[in-house]
Protein backbone atom coordinates (compact mmCIF):
# COMPACT_ATOMS: atom_id res chain seq x y z
CA UNK A 1 0.00 0.00 0.00
CA UNK A 2 1.43 3.36 -1.02
CA UNK A 3 2.08 5.66 1.92
CA UNK A 4 0.51 9.10 1.77
CA UNK A 5 1.77 12.17 3.61
CA UNK A 6 -1.43 13.19 5.35
CA UNK A 7 -4.62 11.28 6.14
CA UNK A 8 -7.69 11.78 3.96
CA UNK A 9 -10.80 12.87 5.85
CA UNK A 10 -14.23 11.50 4.99
CA UNK A 11 -15.30 14.93 3.76
CA UNK A 12 -12.21 15.20 1.54
CA UNK A 13 -12.84 11.68 0.24
CA UNK A 14 -16.40 12.62 -0.71
CA UNK A 15 -15.30 15.86 -2.35
CA UNK A 16 -12.38 14.43 -4.37
CA UNK A 17 -13.55 10.90 -4.99
CA UNK A 18 -10.50 9.44 -3.25
CA UNK A 19 -11.26 6.19 -1.48
CA UNK A 20 -11.45 6.63 2.28
CA UNK A 21 -9.42 4.13 4.26
CA UNK A 22 -8.85 4.26 8.03
CA UNK A 23 -5.89 1.86 7.62
CA UNK A 24 -4.26 4.09 5.00
CA UNK A 25 -4.90 7.13 7.20
CA UNK A 26 -3.20 5.53 10.18
CA UNK A 27 -0.22 4.53 8.02
CA UNK A 28 0.09 7.98 6.45
CA UNK A 29 3.46 9.65 7.03
CA UNK A 30 2.29 12.34 9.48
CA UNK A 31 0.57 10.07 12.06
CA UNK A 32 3.34 7.48 11.63
CA UNK A 33 6.00 10.08 12.41
CA UNK A 34 4.05 11.35 15.38
CA UNK A 35 3.77 7.84 16.83
CA UNK A 36 7.46 7.23 16.18
CA UNK A 37 8.52 10.48 17.88
CA UNK A 38 6.35 9.77 20.92
CA UNK A 39 7.62 6.19 21.20
CA UNK A 40 11.24 7.28 20.91
CA UNK A 41 10.77 9.83 23.69
CA UNK A 42 8.89 7.20 25.76
CA UNK A 43 6.06 9.59 26.54
CA UNK A 44 2.44 8.52 26.88
CA UNK A 45 -0.46 10.09 25.02
CA UNK A 46 -1.75 11.44 28.30
CA UNK A 47 1.57 13.06 29.22
CA UNK A 48 1.91 14.57 25.75
CA UNK A 49 -1.63 15.92 25.90
CA UNK A 50 -0.83 17.77 29.14
CA UNK A 51 2.27 19.34 27.59
CA UNK A 52 0.32 20.53 24.55
CA UNK A 53 -2.80 21.52 26.45
CA UNK A 54 -5.11 19.20 24.51
CA UNK A 55 -7.08 16.10 25.45
CA UNK A 56 -5.66 12.57 25.34
CA UNK A 57 -8.30 11.65 22.76
CA UNK A 58 -7.02 14.44 20.50
CA UNK A 59 -3.55 12.88 20.50
CA UNK A 60 -5.16 9.55 19.65
CA UNK A 61 -7.08 11.10 16.76
CA UNK A 62 -3.88 12.62 15.37
CA UNK A 63 -1.99 9.33 15.66
CA UNK A 64 -4.81 7.37 14.00
CA UNK A 65 -5.02 9.86 11.14
CA UNK A 66 -8.59 10.88 12.00
CA UNK A 67 -7.78 14.58 12.45
CA UNK A 68 -4.83 16.93 11.99
CA UNK A 69 -3.31 19.43 14.47
CA UNK A 70 -3.53 23.16 13.88
CA UNK A 71 -0.55 25.46 13.32
CA UNK A 72 0.03 26.12 17.03
CA UNK A 73 -0.04 22.42 17.87
CA UNK A 74 2.45 21.67 15.06
CA UNK A 75 4.76 24.37 16.44
CA UNK A 76 4.42 22.93 19.97
CA UNK A 77 5.01 19.36 18.73
CA UNK A 78 8.19 20.39 16.93
CA UNK A 79 9.45 22.26 19.99
CA UNK A 80 8.66 19.41 22.37
CA UNK A 81 10.25 16.69 20.23
CA UNK A 82 13.16 18.98 19.24
CA UNK A 83 12.63 18.55 15.51
CA UNK A 84 11.89 21.01 12.73
CA UNK A 85 8.33 21.95 11.83
CA UNK A 86 9.25 20.88 8.28
CA UNK A 87 9.84 17.36 9.60
CA UNK A 88 6.47 17.36 11.40
CA UNK A 89 4.82 18.59 8.19
CA UNK A 90 6.54 15.85 6.14
CA UNK A 91 8.44 18.39 4.02
CA UNK A 92 11.81 16.83 4.83
CA UNK A 93 13.24 13.60 6.22
CA UNK A 94 15.77 15.58 8.31
CA UNK A 95 14.63 15.81 11.93
CA UNK A 96 17.04 18.45 13.18
CA UNK A 97 15.81 22.00 13.74
CA UNK A 98 19.39 23.21 13.13
CA UNK A 99 19.05 25.09 9.83
CA UNK A 100 22.72 24.70 8.92
CA UNK A 101 22.76 20.96 9.60
CA UNK A 102 19.48 20.50 7.75
CA UNK A 103 20.81 22.38 4.69
CA UNK A 104 24.01 20.31 4.57
CA UNK A 105 22.12 17.02 4.91
CA UNK A 106 19.68 17.94 2.15
CA UNK A 107 22.46 19.26 -0.12
CA UNK A 108 24.79 16.27 0.03
CA UNK A 109 22.26 13.57 0.93
CA UNK A 110 23.99 12.27 4.07
CA UNK A 111 22.30 11.48 7.36
CA UNK A 112 22.40 13.84 10.33
CA UNK A 113 24.73 11.50 12.25
CA UNK A 114 27.11 11.26 9.29
CA UNK A 115 27.32 15.05 8.96
CA UNK A 116 27.83 15.43 12.73
CA UNK A 117 30.67 12.92 12.53
CA UNK A 118 32.29 14.87 9.70
CA UNK A 119 31.95 18.00 11.81
CA UNK A 120 33.58 16.18 14.72
CA UNK A 121 36.49 15.18 12.49
CA UNK A 122 37.06 18.81 11.56
CA UNK A 123 36.41 20.54 14.86
CA UNK A 124 35.92 18.13 17.70
CA UNK A 125 38.82 15.71 17.40
CA UNK A 126 42.13 15.99 19.22
CA UNK A 127 44.05 19.08 18.24
CA UNK A 128 46.96 16.97 16.98
CA UNK A 129 44.61 15.31 14.46
CA UNK A 130 42.43 18.32 13.68
CA UNK A 131 44.64 19.57 10.85
CA UNK A 132 45.39 16.27 9.16
CA UNK A 133 42.11 14.30 9.44
CA UNK A 134 39.96 16.63 7.31
CA UNK A 135 42.71 16.72 4.70
CA UNK A 136 43.01 12.92 4.67
CA UNK A 137 39.25 12.59 4.27
CA UNK A 138 39.19 15.21 1.50
CA UNK A 139 41.97 13.47 -0.42
CA UNK A 140 40.15 10.16 -0.05
CA UNK A 141 36.82 11.54 -1.27
CA UNK A 142 38.47 13.30 -4.22
CA UNK A 143 39.97 10.11 -5.62
CA UNK A 144 38.14 8.35 -8.45
CA UNK A 145 39.26 5.04 -6.95
CA UNK A 146 37.21 5.85 -3.85
CA UNK A 147 34.17 6.42 -6.04
CA UNK A 148 34.83 2.95 -7.46
CA UNK A 149 34.98 1.59 -3.90
CA UNK A 150 31.54 3.02 -3.12
CA UNK A 151 30.20 1.88 -6.48
CA UNK A 152 31.41 -1.67 -5.88
CA UNK A 153 29.99 -1.75 -2.37
CA UNK A 154 26.69 -0.38 -3.65
CA UNK A 155 26.47 -3.03 -6.35
CA UNK A 156 27.25 -5.75 -3.82
CA UNK A 157 24.46 -4.50 -1.54
CA UNK A 158 22.00 -4.38 -4.43
CA UNK A 159 22.81 -7.95 -5.36
CA UNK A 160 22.63 -9.15 -1.77
CA UNK A 161 19.29 -7.43 -1.17
CA UNK A 162 17.56 -8.35 -4.42
CA UNK A 163 19.07 -11.46 -5.94
CA UNK A 164 21.12 -13.17 -3.25
CA UNK A 165 21.39 -16.90 -3.96
CA UNK A 166 18.93 -16.37 -6.83
CA UNK A 167 18.67 -19.01 -9.51
CA UNK A 168 16.39 -16.79 -11.61
CA UNK A 169 18.48 -16.17 -14.74
CA UNK A 170 15.97 -13.64 -16.06
CA UNK A 171 16.33 -11.54 -12.90
CA UNK A 172 20.10 -11.62 -13.15
CA UNK A 173 19.96 -10.54 -16.79
CA UNK A 174 17.68 -7.64 -15.88
CA UNK A 175 20.12 -6.58 -13.17
CA UNK A 176 23.00 -6.87 -15.64
CA UNK A 177 21.18 -4.74 -18.22
CA UNK A 178 20.17 -2.11 -15.65
CA UNK A 179 23.75 -1.70 -14.42
CA UNK A 180 25.68 -2.50 -17.58
CA UNK A 181 27.71 0.73 -17.55
CA UNK A 182 28.67 0.32 -13.89
CA UNK A 183 29.63 -3.30 -14.48
CA UNK A 184 31.81 -2.37 -17.45
CA UNK A 185 33.58 0.33 -15.43
CA UNK A 186 34.34 -2.21 -12.73
CA UNK A 187 35.37 -4.84 -15.28
CA UNK A 188 32.86 -7.35 -13.95
CA UNK A 189 30.04 -9.48 -15.26
CA UNK A 190 27.18 -11.08 -13.39
CA UNK A 191 26.70 -14.85 -13.40
CA UNK A 192 25.73 -15.85 -9.86
CA UNK A 193 24.32 -13.43 -7.31
CA UNK A 194 26.29 -14.73 -4.34
CA UNK A 195 29.62 -14.95 -6.19
CA UNK A 196 29.09 -11.57 -7.84
CA UNK A 197 28.29 -9.89 -4.53
CA UNK A 198 31.45 -11.33 -3.01
CA UNK A 199 33.49 -10.20 -6.03
CA UNK A 200 32.20 -6.64 -5.74
CA UNK A 201 33.26 -6.61 -2.08
CA UNK A 202 36.71 -7.97 -2.97
CA UNK A 203 37.13 -5.34 -5.69
CA UNK A 204 36.01 -2.58 -3.31
CA UNK A 205 38.40 -3.79 -0.61
CA UNK A 206 41.33 -3.88 -3.04
CA UNK A 207 40.60 -0.39 -4.36
CA UNK A 208 40.20 1.01 -0.85
CA UNK A 209 43.62 -0.31 0.13
CA UNK A 210 44.98 1.32 -3.03
CA UNK A 211 43.32 4.61 -2.06
CA UNK A 212 44.81 4.57 1.42
CA UNK A 213 48.29 3.87 0.04
CA UNK A 214 48.04 6.75 -2.44
CA UNK A 215 46.86 9.16 0.26
CA UNK A 216 49.76 8.11 2.48
CA UNK A 217 52.17 8.52 -0.44
CA UNK A 218 50.88 12.05 -0.91
CA UNK A 219 51.86 12.99 2.64
CA UNK A 220 55.26 11.32 2.29
CA UNK A 221 55.97 13.29 -0.89
CA UNK A 222 54.81 16.54 0.72
CA UNK A 223 57.09 15.93 3.69
CA UNK A 224 60.04 15.37 1.38
CA UNK A 225 59.27 18.59 -0.50
CA UNK A 226 59.15 20.57 2.75
CA UNK A 227 62.48 19.21 4.05
CA UNK A 228 65.33 21.75 3.65
CA UNK A 229 67.86 20.81 1.01
CA UNK A 230 71.48 20.42 2.10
Amino acid sequence: MEQTFFPVTRREAERTGIKYSSEANKNALFPSRLRELRAKKSVSQEALSKVLGVSKSTIGLWENGDTLPDAKAIHDLAKYFEVSTEYILCLTHIKSADVGLKSVCEYIGLSENAVKFLQYIGYGSDESERDIMPLVLSLLLERYEFFQVLSGLSMSCKLAARYYESSDIASMKRFENEHLEELQQLGLSVWDASASSDMFIAQANSRFLDCMEKVRSYFISKQKEEQPRA
